[in-house]
């Protein structure tokens, strides 16, 4: 869940269907999805962040545009903020762990990001390391 500030398909392509380096719910189903999905393949970390193949990233593009829908609501710019704020505190939807302090999935979701972290970086050092 989150808000555009233009036009949702267009942040959509921008944002969340790239890399997942620029978007935190990719980020989330990539941890979630690397192995069904076989992501790790010439994954790496960039500075701080994971980075996937373009294979990959692909492959995860396919996988949200079969398997996820969006919506949309037209609100007043200025009270975009607080409704997001009070729409993801009611729903706790499970890739949103930003604004959902109390969700029940954002430590197991956080869990499997450092997972995801910890995969990539065993791949990239090789098999013979431990």
């Amino acid at each position: 869940m989150g808000m555009a500030e233009t036009n949702l398909a267009q942040r959509f392509q921008r944002r969340h269907s790239r890399r997942i380096g620029q978007s935190s719910p990719r980020l989330s189903l990539a941890a979630l999805l690397h192995s069904d999905l076989d992501l790790l393949t010439g994954a790496r970390i960039q500075g701080a962040k994971p980075k996937l193949n373009g294979d990959a990233e692909k492959e995860l593009t396919r996988w949200m545009k079969k398997n996820l829908l969006f919506t949309h609501a037209v609100v007043d710019p200025y009270d975009v903020d607080p409704i997001e704020t009070m729409i993801i505190g009611h729903l706790l939807p499970p890739l949103n762990i930003q604004k959902a302090p109390g969700s029940p999935y954002k430590a197991a979701l956080q869990i499997q990001r450092e997972n995801l972290r910890q995969a990539i970086q065993r791949n990239e050092q090789g098999p013979n390391c431990v």
